[in-house]
């Protein structure tokens, strides 16, 4: 499972010893994903120029926040100090 659920995981656990089952979860990507990235990106395997980023500069947050949502594809909001 990967994400999150407010919902309670109703499964008992004598069930999950009958089927063979095994429950594990993570709540977005696993702690090595941005360091794999990283790599991909210095290796030429992962492009980062079709990402479109859309500067702000950290006074300008709330016109950010406000232009985020009508973004599509790869554009990103990034905030600059």
């Amino acid at each position: 499972m990967m994400g999150s659920c407010p919902e309670p995981l109703a499964i008992g656990f004598g069930e999950m010893l009958a089927n063979d089952w095994m429950i594990a979860g993570q709540f977005m990507y696993p702690k090595e994903a941005p360091g794999r990235l990283v790599r991909l990106s210095a290796s030429g395997q992962l492009r980062l120029a079709a990402i479109k980023p859309r500067y702000y500069a950290l006074a300008d947050l709330p016109k950010a926040m406000d232009e985020a949502p009508a973004m599509r594809g790869l554009e990103i909001t990034a905030l600059e100090m």
